[in-house]
């Protein structure tokens, strides 16, 4: 009979080691909305955990998987000349189009593709291989969806124009096995309502882009990883401690200086870096929001028992980041801001609204004069377009060019699409004084939460914090 510490020995070294699985899943539910940025983010992410000392098996899931189809959707600026189209294609009303190009992905072999029914088979077979104290990370870079009825039923858009639902996702979840850790990333838009996976009683926690109802930044077809300002951006760029483009950081991420980041610091660094439209939180922050009782909603802003809390601290430094003196009062110094912001974000969908209404006009009328010459370009895919490109292509550019209403055409049309960008940054900056409202009020909760919550809502709040603080 084997005496009890050896026998306890050997089950010890019998037993196998915990292991940290990634789960990265990405892409667009077809080619067209399947675009460049997604697929960067998502090379980003990987490049990144590989990169963080320790060992962790990655899996990743990408659009058609294997498949050597295109999947891809890139931009760049289309060519101002008659060799790219782009006269034709201006008039046609195809002139930001005739910069798009269409590719495999360049992810390498991948586990598999993300249409609905093999991914959750694959997540399945996935989850029955994980072990008591394994860690398991999921992150999603793509498309979602919006149910205004059931926001449990917003949804990762996924190949094949498929999904799975915040519902379906939290199903699959529940079959691991207890004392599996489960932590997630969620950048797609309404990712806020996959807060609820974190469900009390369970080892979950996780980051989410944007709240349940809002749209978020990240899907750009553009390939200048410079413009990018979405979450995956930053959040990675915390956990790697330099940013995309091999630069220095802002600020230092790991914030209680233990000399690693956190899950938890890369989303705070995060919420102080970003220049995004994105308004981000984690399960803790959308634990705590749903707490507050009615009763204690006012007033709304931080209160003495707030005034040393971790995110009076967060909001004081994104505000004086932000040139806002919060002295007088956090509400008299915002106000005034985002008021001259909105002005300006009326004047300038004012003039686009204008130009949607003045770019048709000259479009069609330049397009019918070219029709009028060439009836064979009316029908694009048939024999008479055939012939039109092949003989009279070079004599209707030169005609679409040399027209006197040409130059104004494509100077409202670049117009309206340089309006978006500045549309685009007055978001970011409307955003960014969202941010600091956001967190002074979350201080503002944190007090009352330690003064009127439960001890079992204490005990939860305690574990999400937990959660989101471990390291990758």
């Amino acid at each position: 009979m084997l005496r009890p510490m050896f026998a306890l020995l050997l089950l010890l070294s019998s037993a196998s080691p915990a292991v940290d699985h990634v789960l990265l899943i990405g892409g667009g539910p077809d080619l067209q909305n399947s675009q460049a940025q997604i697929e960067q983010n998502v090379m980003w992410a990987r490049d990144v955990v590989r990169s963080i000392p320790g060992e962790r098996v990655i899996h990743i899931y990408y659009t058609d998987g294997n498949d050597p189809r295109k999947d891809v959707t890139e931009w760049r600026p289309p060519e101002e000349t008659a060799d790219a189209l782009q006269p034709l294609a201006r008039v046609f009303n195809s002139y930001w189009t005739n910069g798009e190009h269409y590719r495999n992905h360049r992810l390498g072999e991948v586990a598999g593709g993300t249409e609905a029914g093999s991914l959750r088979n694959a997540l399945t077979d996935k989850f029955q291989t994980l072990a008591d104290g394994d860690r398991l990370l999921i992150v999603f870079n793509g498309h979602g969806t919006h149910d205004r009825r059931d926001p449990s039923r917003n949804a990762i858009s996924l190949w094949n124009s498929s999904q799975m639902t915040a519902s379906d996702l939290d199903s699959l979840l529940s079959r691991l096995a207890p004392g599996i850790t489960v932590r997630f990333v969620f950048t797609q838009c309404y990712a806020g309502a996959f807060a609820r996976l974190a469900r009390p009683g369970t080892e979950r926690c996780g980051f989410l882009a944007e709240a349940e109802d809002q749209p978020a930044e990240g899907c750009s077809a553009a390939v200048d990883m410079d413009a990018y300002e979405d979450y995956s951006t930053y959040f990675f760029a915390a956990l790697a401690g330099k940013s995309r483009r091999n630069q220095p950081l802002a600020m230092n991420p790991d914030r209680n200086g233990d000399g690693r980041t956190s899950l938890r610091e890369a989303h705070l660094y995060t919420l102080l870096a970003s220049a995004s439209s994105d308004l981000p939180r984690s399960t803790s922050e959308v634990f705590l929001e749903q707490w507050l009782p009615w009763y204690l909603r006012w007033p709304k802003w931080p209160t003495r028992e707030a005034a040393d809390s971790e995110y009076a601290a967060l909001y004081r430094e994104l505000a004086a980041a932000s040139e806002i003196d919060t002295h007088t009062g956090l509400d008299s110094a915002l106000r005034p801001r985002k008021r001259k912001l909105l002005a300006s974000r009326g004047e300038l969908e004012g003039e686009q609204r204008q130009l949607s209404r003045e770019i048709p006009q000259l479009r069609r009328a330049i397009r019918a004069q070219v029709l009028e010459r060439w009836p064979g370009a009316r029908y694009p895919n048939t024999a008479n377009y055939r012939r039109f490109l092949l003989r009279d292509l070079a004599a209707a550019q030169d005609y679409i060019l040399d027209h006197e209403s040409y130059a104004e055409l494509a100077a409202k049309q670049d117009r309206y699409w340089e309006l978006e960008q500045d549309l685009l940054e007055i978001e970011r900056a409307i955003t960014r004084l969202d941010r600091i409202r956001r967190l002074a009020h979350l201080a503002h909760i944190r007090g009352l939460f330690e003064r009127f919550a439960t001890d079992d809502q204490k005990q939860h709040y305690t574990q999400l914090l937990a959660c989101e603080e471990q390291a990758l």
